[in-house]
């Protein structure tokens, strides 16, 4: 990797994970281990760019107009939230529970759109980052189609034992976890704190491209309910699938 991008990535995504603070370039040294004026250089090249702007004299930085100009033509991976969209919005109305559509890239979780609907139905279009992959059932679940390359590499970025997965104790147990994950083709279960998780892998050609997840309070997912959500989550991700592929034939 080229180390001057690599560390003007981790500047933009902090002042990304940070959008109510400006960070000074002091912050930011602190923050990656990183010489001042190394941070200040980087600064004043992304601020003619317009990938960051300077809120006042000696008052910080934050993301410049040019970083949310990059996503003006919509979404990552624009055809699956196409195709995602309306499915996790019926879903949401229907059931009155979460869902969401995850996406693995390297040790990325993206969570590329979300539909809540307990009590009041809200949409979120917006990309959002999870870095607790081995936390999340969405996390989980794509981590058990990963390739045994993808897997070696993914370990050597996030190497074990991870309290977020306290079961997976070692590589062997986790390999283990992930097998049984994959023979299933879904995640279930319900987290210490109360919250029942589950997901289904989506397709295309073949291969898997992102989990549908539902999260619910554990005490009203039980019986029919329980059994009826499930079923609608398989058809749902079954449906984004199909989607998927019509759209394909039709370009």
């Amino acid at each position: 990797m080229i180390q001057s991008i690599e560390r003007a990535a981790d500047i933009l995504e902090y002042l990304s994970d940070h959008p109510d603070e400006a960070a000074t370039a002091t912050t930011l040294a602190e923050q990656f281990d990183l010489n001042r004026s190394t941070v200040t250089s980087i600064l004043k090249t992304l601020l003619t760019r317009g990938y960051v702007e300077q809120v006042g004299p000696r008052q910080g930085y934050r993301l410049g107009p040019m970083a949310h100009y990059l996503v003006r033509h919509g979404p990552y991976a624009p055809d699956l939230v196409a195709a995602a969209k309306p499915v996790l919005n019926d879903l949401a109305t229907e059931l009155r529970e979460s869902f969401v559509l995850a996406h693995l890239h390297r040790d990325q979780l993206f969570m590329l759109y979300e539909a809540q609907g307990d009590q009041v139905l809200t949409i979120r279009p917006d990309l959002i980052i999870a870095e607790a992959i081995y936390r999340t059932a969405n996390g989980r679940l794509l981590l058990s189609y990963l390739g045994e390359q993808e897997l070696r590499a993914f370990l050597l970025r996030k190497p074990l034992p991870d309290p977020e997965w306290p079961e997976a104790r070692n590589e062997e147990k986790l390999r283990q976890l992930l097998a049984n994950i994959s023979a299933a083709d879904r995640y279930v279960d319900v987290t210490p704190q109360g919250v029942a998780r589950a997901s289904y892998p989506v397709r295309e050609d073949g291969k898997v491209v992102a989990a549908l997840g539902l999260y619910a309070p554990a005490y009203r997912f039980t019986g029919r309910h329980r059994d009826h959500a499930l079923k609608r989550l398989k058809e749902a991700a079954t449906t984004i699938e199909q989607t998927l592929q019509s759209r394909r034939r039709g370009k």
